[in-house]
């Protein structure tokens, strides 16, 4: 099922060089909503009015049942392409308002929601990133479309997870996908409402490319329970000026690399007047005025 919301306004996303700002007000949509685990959502944006060269991303890591509004996605209108490979390779194609134009975007965007990465599809250009078993982003077996009567044969469609045209969906991805819609349909029946978990983190959306940061303290322990204490990332919260240690964080990239997600714990009981997280080895502070508190 398929939900339309009223447009959005998101403050500095206009001709901002990075998603964070996108990613934060989906991220306040979502729990304004108080979306349940197994609900997506997914953000349209005329990429005209901004300085983002993509034509889609999706941050976070696979719906969790503590934190359902932690996958989100975004497709681009407006953009233009460069095919790498298939029969228009060294076409460019402008798309003008197509959400999904011949890319099949928004089936690729779900498919990031349900865990699924891009692969590759052979070339220096687009080397192969991800166990995929078929060799250079081929769809592995004969693929059918039952609207128009249509076989998609191996030598010339790659997998909807390439960037190289023509795209269809492989045996082995439709395995991944069915798996993941599972356990996503056992999550929202398991769970008709949302409840508060224990403990508080802090979410925080970066420009990969400047200093600026959206930040929300959440309910729940999203720090993963591996993670350990790097030299190079590392949060500090201090509490009547004085620090309670460093704490682990856990820090993962949008699809394109443009923004970066960032969580951690805060400690039993902690309410910081400061903080401030380093990563990949710059430090920046949070500003506990501005950050959202969920």
């Amino acid at each position: 099922m398929i939900d339309l919301r009223q447009p959005v306004h998101v403050p500095g996303g206009a001709g901002a060089s990075d998603a964070a700002p996108f990613w934060a007000k989906l991220r306040e949509v979502c729990t304004a909503d108080g979306a349940r685990p197994g609900v997506f959502y997914h953000l349209v944006v005329n990429r005209m009015e901004t300085r983002l060269q993509r034509a889609e991303g999706t941050i976070g890591r696979p719906q969790l049942r503590n934190d359902p509004c932690r996958t989100l996605g975004i497709a681009y209108t407006n953009y233009t392409v460069t095919y790498a490979a298939g029969a228009a390779a060294g076409d460019t194609v402008t798309f003008p308002n197509a959400i999904d134009g011949r890319l099949d975007l928004t089936a690729h965007v779900v498919a990031h929601h349900h865990g699924s990465r891009h692969i590759g599809c052979g070339g220096q250009a687009h080397p192969l990133v991800w166990d995929f078993p078929y060799e250079d982003g081929s769809i592995g077996v004969q693929g059918y479309r039952f609207s128009t009567n249509q076989l998609m044969n191996v030598g010339e469609w790659h997998e909807l997870m390439t960037p190289c045209y023509e795209h269809w969906i492989s045996d082995w991805q439709y395995g991944k996908l069915y798996e993941a819609t599972f356990r996503y349909t056992m999550w929202s029946g398991l769970a008709p409402k949302r409840t508060r978990p224990q403990g508080r983190s802090m979410l925080g959306y970066l420009g990969a490319r400047s200093h600026e940061g959206f930040w929300f303290m959440v309910p729940g322990k999203l720090t993963d329970g591996d993670a350990r204490l790097d030299p190079s990332n590392y949060a500090q919260v201090r509490l009547q000026g004085r620090s309670t240690g460093l704490l682990p964080i856990t820090v993962s990239a949008d699809s394109e690399g443009s923004t970066l997600e960032v969580v951690f714990t805060l400690p039993d009981g902690v309410n910081p007047d400061s903080a401030a997280v380093t990563v990949q080895g710059i430090r920046r502070e949070i500003d506990m005025a501005r950050v959202r508190r969920e």
